[in-house]
């Protein structure tokens, strides 16, 4: 109903999806079945990740301080409007 609700909804769609992120682990598993789990256990254990490369930890944190810039950049005039 929110969301259907008037102009500008997509607003509460960026608000809603990565709020989705915040939920714990140990919550979200409770609405998939356990078979669902063990595979993504599985998978999460057999795959290699990025962060552990060295490379790939170095570009992550490149890409998060330049994503922090920007939001400090474009932040500034909204909070001297207020």
């Amino acid at each position: 109903i929110l969301i259907s609700s008037g102009n500008l909804s997509f607003l509460n769609w960026l608000t809603m999806i990565p709020a989705l992120f915040c939920f714990d682990d140990a919550f979200v598993s409770k609405i998939f079945s356990s078979t669902y789990r063990s595979s993504a256990l599985v998978a999460s254990y057999s795959h290699p990740s990025l962060a552990s490369a060295g490379i790939g930890q170095l570009f992550r944190r490149l890409i998060n301080f330049i994503f922090g810039i920007l939001i400090i950049k474009f932040s500034v005039p909204v909070v001297k409007n207020l």
